[in-house]
């Protein structure tokens, strides 16, 4: 799996959103809504001025516009996510697992934590589970029981068909997502001068 280069980090990133279900709104006013909800966040990186013709620059310009071409499957890493490029907010501890197969929906029992930890994940922390290639958000806090066990509400939801394995690993630090550039600009400059703005939308690839 390719890793999206980080030499040069972006000026900016939005934070990565969960598109919504299926809406409309009719002649009335009144508004439609279907439970179709699709999974892959997707977020922009924009860079400060970058000289043109120095190699790290001419790296990453030519890595974007192999990934765009190709539509290039990597992990990257998102510098404003507790969990993946920032540390996570909840204090954690022991080896966290998923607690029971079949698991679907929005709340996921797990153990393996220290016992009794308040906050052992936080509102905003990112994981990933064993055999799943989404990356999950904790909506709420939650605490770990005298057991070691804590039920985390995440988002998006783990769709029917797609459940993880009783015992699955939980990783809570380095998490990285897979991604494909979805599109990208490509600003003017003058031949050795700078270029200022590059965007890059990605798009997470479940």
């Amino acid at each position: 799996m390719a890793t999206f280069p980080s030499t040069i980090l972006p000026r900016q990133e939005t934070i990565p959103r969960v598109p919504t279900g299926l809406r409309s709104v009719g002649g009335s006013g009144g508004v439609q809504l279907l439970g179709s909800q699709q999974i892959g966040r997707m977020w922009e990186a924009t860079w400060a001025d970058l000289r043109l013709g120095r190699a790290d620059v001419e790296a990453l310009l030519t890595w974007v516009e192999w990934a765009f071409h190709t539509s290039q499957i990597f992990d990257v890493t998102h510098s404003a996510l507790p969990g993946s490029g920032k540390a996570p907010l909840g204090a954690g501890g022991g080896t966290p697992l998923v607690a029971g197969a079949s698991q679907t929906g929005e709340s996921l029992n797990t153990d393996g934590w220290s016992a009794s930890v308040t906050n052992v994940v936080r509102a905003g922390d990112v994981l990933k589970i064993a055999g799943l290639t989404p990356l999950f958000r904790v909506v709420e806090d939650a605490s770990s029981n005298g057991l070691g066990a804590a039920t985390i509400k995440i988002n998006p939801p783990i769709p029917a068909g797609s459940s993880p394995a009783d015992n699955a690993a939980i990783t809570r630090t380095g998490c990285v997502i897979r991604a494909m550039v979805w599109d990208y600009n490509a600003p003017a400059g003058r031949p050795g001068q700078f270029i200022s703005g590059l965007r890059v939308t990605f798009r997470e690839v479940p």
